[in-house]
């Protein structure tokens, strides 16, 4: 079951920070697989708060096994369009 934070939005399959066309994938990604802190997060997405890249890490969290399977989908598109795949 997935859990809903109340700044996330749903759009199809696809979690978004609420008002923004930033998906918490894309946070996550950026913390995780980049290594980036949070204030490097925010300045490469400055209409972010770190409340709002809090709650996108709660929600990826509350949700890691589909979240992962997301970014290694989003990760292998991108690679396919790069000629890397």
């Amino acid at each position: 079951m997935v859990e809903k934070i109340p700044v996330i939005k749903m759009i199809g399959d696809d979690a978004f920070i609420a008002d923004h066309r930033i998906t918490v994938a894309q946070i996550a990604e950026n913390h995780y697989y980049f290594g980036q802190s949070l204030e490097v997060i925010q300045q490469a997405f400055p209409s972010l708060t770190l409340a709002e890249i809090h709650a996108a890490l709660a929600y990826y969290h509350a949700n890691k096994d589909e979240m992962d399977r997301q970014i290694q989908e989003d990760r292998a598109r991108r690679a396919a369009l790069d000629g890397d795949a």
